[in-house]
């Protein structure tokens, strides 16, 4: 791509999501592992996210349990692709996955999670956060996407337009992929 249009492309994504910037702090195991959970939204994935997306708001507990339990953390890396996954925990000492992380569960000594930076190998990011099903929402349960990457969702100039648009390339994806 020639550089003016680089320029251009990245001067739009900024405009979009944010400006791409790396982390405030990366943990030690999120450079060199991925999560196993790890998929680029893509029209293939976008579309098994819909389903079970569906599924879950059509109200199997299995799912509407698992989801509101454990979010989905997203990452737009800094060429604009959508990056998701569960939060894992990694053993430190042997690098092996053991669990995904629920939300407000803290994690015991010898054991690390995998957060936003390890979804794209600890790169600079524009904005990130957690993709939830949200069970106290009246007047009715729905999936919710926040900004809630303490190191790519709420740092300073971030926007709710940033969120916005992030939110509304998944759901164009998703529609898609109908």
């Amino acid at each position: 791509m020639p550089r003016r249009a680089g320029a251009k492309k990245a001067a739009t994504l900024d405009r979009v999501f944010g400006e791409a910037l790396a982390p405030d702090r990366i943990d030690s195991l999120e450079t060199e592992l991925r999560p196993q959970s790890l998929h680029r939204l893509s029209r293939d994935t976008a579309r098994l996210l819909k389903q079970m997306m569906a599924v879950t708001e059509k109200g199997l507990g299995v799912t509407r349990y698992v989801y509101s339990e454990l979010p989905i953390l997203w990452v737009v890396d800094s060429v604009g692709k959508l990056w998701f996954s569960i939060e894992e925990v990694v053993n430190t000492t042997t690098r092996e996955y053991i669990f995904p992380r629920a939300r407000n569960f803290r994690t015991a000594k010898g054991m690390q999670k995998l957060g936003h930076p390890s979804l794209i190998e600890a790169g600079p990011g524009r904005i990130g956060g957690e993709i939830l099903f949200d069970l106290g929402r009246k007047p009715t349960a729905a999936w919710c996407i926040t900004n809630a990457s303490g190191r790519y969702g709420t740092r300073p100039g971030r926007t709710p337009d940033h969120l916005a648009n992030a939110a509304k390339g998944v759901c164009q994806i998703r529609h898609r992929a109908a």
